[in-house]
């Protein structure tokens, strides 16, 4: 018997692991005698701050630590005073098998954060979050590419992927002492601050990538006179970051992570608290995928004979687009029914991001927390905040049956307006990252014989039969139907495309 059969190894991209790991808050926070005692908590805050992720065979490990901020009022109710702590923390997640060329995804959430005064001096802090982590990986499969002899006849496909290149990280720090402005108060201590870094531009070349962006802060003080004043500085940032097989044609998803930062104040030629000592540890983050195309056989049968076969099921996946978009969302609350005079400050917070899908759009959202710190008409600080959601709608191709993302959503900058004595707008700026796919299920001959010893039963009598289609059925499904080649069925009736377009009568040759 006369039939040969291609094999190739394909690179297919898998999810090899995603899971969760919840990791406790636990601490006793005793306020140092430079701090004056505490008579009420406006706000305690947890955020946990990634700074590696290392895969190491088929383990993962995931170090960082947890930065605690105690925003209090003291006796005198006139003031805020802020103390921070920090805990490191330390995840393993265990794969099945050591990934070639990892993807390694890893976000924290917070579950829930307790605080109780226990003193004038202590606080007892109580809470949660939870790691999760996500793993790609370039997994190498073999698949049917050809076949010939017996009679057999191929459906053959060609899919477009994007095959995983590699990921890579490089760490660095940010050192700037920085000016307060003209016109603004001396600092007395640091209540708050936040660093946001963002891309500008990258350019792959040769095994590297070049990226450039900016890092803001933006910090809220405590001035002499005990009012809160609020200061950003924005610092220009970039950094070369080895991949190896990165070239200029791949696809790339770039980012900056910012994994812990440290200020602090120090006094300028005057003796006076004018500047501030800012040392920001990030990272440049590259993912990178490469275009290719997949050969595969969804189905095959053979004019001559019966035929074993043997498809599985396989995921493929192309990335339709790298989003680095930035929007604008508006919410309007109701103050609390204290008498607000002033918002001192005002800044959100997004959750994970998710995605779904809904009339023809990728809707990517992300839970937003908006914070506020304000005094009331007695000049007294309070702290509230507001919950609501971000949404960005991604419009899905038409030719596009199916769709998923990793999607990150990064809060830019955050401001307000007062509508009155009790309403209040926020305008919130924000960024969405990340990676949306297109995806298919798609069977893929493992194997393929024909039966030699069960050849098809023929009729002698006819050699041509006459079939009713109806529209939108393909030629391959008849001519397996009555074992003869696709390629008689539309050279005997003139057609070009394999699905009809019409119904009609169809004249099947027999072979």
């Amino acid at each position: 018997m006369d039939f040969n059969v291609t094999q190739e190894t394909v690179a297919i991209n898998e999810v090899v692991f995603e899971g969760n790991a919840e990791q406790p808050v636990d601490l006793d926070l005793t306020l140092p005698d430079y701090c004056p005692d505490m008579a009420r908590v406006l706000k305690c805050q947890v955020t946990p701050m990634i700074s590696s992720r290392q895969m190491n065979g088929a383990e993962l490990t995931v170090e960082g630590k947890t930065m605690i901020r105690l925003l209090y009022v003291d006796d005198g109710m006139k003031s805020v005073h802020c103390m921070e702590q920090s805990t490191a923390f330390s995840a393993t997640f265990s794969l099945k098998t050591e990934p070639m060329s990892p993807i390694v995804q890893v976000s924290a959430s917070v579950d829930y954060v307790n605080c109780r005064a226990v003193s004038s001096r202590r606080a007892d802090i109580h809470g949660a979050f939870t790691l999760h982590a996500r793993v790609q990986d370039k997994c190498m499969h073999q698949v049917m590419t050809d076949a010939s002899g017996c009679g057999i006849q191929l459906n053959k496909k060609v899919v477009p992927v994007s095959n995983i290149v590699g990921m890579a990280e490089r760490p660095f720090t940010v050192s700037e002492v920085l000016d307060l402005p003209q016109g603004k108060p001396s600092a007395v201590s640091i209540l708050r601050s936040g660093c946001v870094a963002r891309v500008t531009d990258y350019k792959a070349i040769a095994n590297k990538v070049i990226v450039k962006g900016d890092l803001t802060i933006r910090t809220l003080y405590c001035s002499e006179d005990d009012s809160m004043e609020l200061t950003e500085h924005t610092i220009p940032i970039s950094q070369i970051v080895d991949l190896e097989g990165i070239e200029d044609d791949c696809i790339c998803d770039v980012r900056f992570d910012v994994l812990s930062s440290d200020l602090q104040l120090k006094a300028d030629s005057s003796g006076e608290n004018r500047l501030i000592c800012a040392e920001v540890r990030l990272a440049a983050v590259v993912s990178a995928y490469r275009s290719a195309e997949v050969p595969m056989i969804c189905d095959a049968y053979s004019t001559d004979y019966e035929v074993k076969c043997d498809s599985r099921e396989v995921s493929l996946e192309k990335v339709l687009e790298v989003l680095c978009r930035d929007s604008t969302a508006k919410f309007t609350f109701d103050l609390p029914s204290d008498d607000i005079t002033n918002v001192c400050d005002l800044w959100s917070e997004a959750g994970p991001a998710s995605s779904e899908v809904s009339d023809g759009k990728l809707l990517i959202k992300a839970p937003l927390t908006i914070c506020m710190l304000a005094l009331d008409s007695s000049c007294t600080p309070v702290y509230f905040e507001r919950t609501a959601e971000l949404q960005y709608d991604w419009e899905i191709p038409s030719d596009v049956q199916s769709v998923r993302a990793d999607p990150c959503i990064t809060v830019l900058s955050s401001s307000f307006s007062l509508m009155g004595a009790d309403r209040i707008e926020v305008r919130v700026e924000f960024r969405v990252e990340g990676c949306v796919y297109a995806t298919c299920q798609q069977q893929a001959m493992c194997s393929l014989e024909p039966d030699e010893e069960n050849p098809k039963q023929r009729q002698q009598t006819a050699a041509l039969t006459l079939y009713f289609a109806d529209q939108g059925e393909r030629v391959w499904d008849i001519a397996r139907r009555y074992s003869t080649s696709v390629d008689a069925v539309m050279r005997e009736n003139g057609l070009e495309n394999d699905r009809l377009s019409e119904r009609g009568m169809l004249m099947i040759p027999i072979c």
